[in-house]
């Protein structure tokens, strides 16, 4: 069983991003939350295609919040974790897409992991690098006010579709020859 640390106490944000693929048979994407903040929140998870346009929607669970114990230090919060599918209930992208989940005014730390071949014997796991972002009414609101980019204006960014480009190629490489090694009947560690 893997463990990765979902973020130290001083990376919390209320809404994050990342960009991830699943396409709920080689490739899945799943995520962590956990709810920083003082009440009980259900994040928003937000999907856009390589388009930057908004695709789907999906809500968690209400999330408890970090506790107040005495002497008013807070203590352990809430955490959910699950597939993007399980959230989503509508399908996913095909391809690169970006993930963008938002507790509104609660901060919060996220994880997210790529899970690739999973048909094969042996599938890989990698953490997915988030980043700080904006709630989507934030961004337009301000993007109207001062002229900022929108999430599809950065989806369509040459900086960002030069990143997209690297993290698919990244993506792929190791898949085409996780591919290769599974229908010669290898493995990664016997290659």
């Amino acid at each position: 069983m893997a463990t990765v640390p979902l973020s130290s106490d001083t990376a919390v944000w209320p809404t994050w991003s990342a960009e991830g693929v699943d396409d709920g048979v080689t490739n899945v994407v799943s995520f962590a939350v956990y709810n920083e903040g003082t009440t009980a929140t259900s994040f928003n998870i937000y999907i856009y295609d390589s388009a930057g346009e908004l695709v789907a929607t999906g809500t968690t669970p209400s999330i408890p919040p970090s506790l107040l114990l005495k002497g008013g230090t807070y203590g352990e919060a809430g955490t959910y974790g699950a597939t993007l599918r399980t959230v989503i209930g509508s399908p996913l992208p095909s391809g690169i897409f970006m993930i963008l989940i938002d507790g509104g005014n609660e901060d919060c730390a996220v994880l997210m992991l790529q899970f690739s071949g999973l048909q094969y014997p042996a599938p890989s796991m990698s953490s997915i690098q988030v980043a700080y972002d904006s709630s989507p009414s934030a961004t337009a609101a301000v993007a109207a006010a001062v002229g900022t980019r929108t999430p599809k204006e950065r989806a369509q960014s040459p900086r960002r579709s030069e990143r997209s480009a690297r993290f698919r190629s990244s993506m792929i490489a190791p898949l085409k020859a996780f591919r290769l090694a599974g229908t010669e009947g290898r493995s990664f560690v016997d290659a």
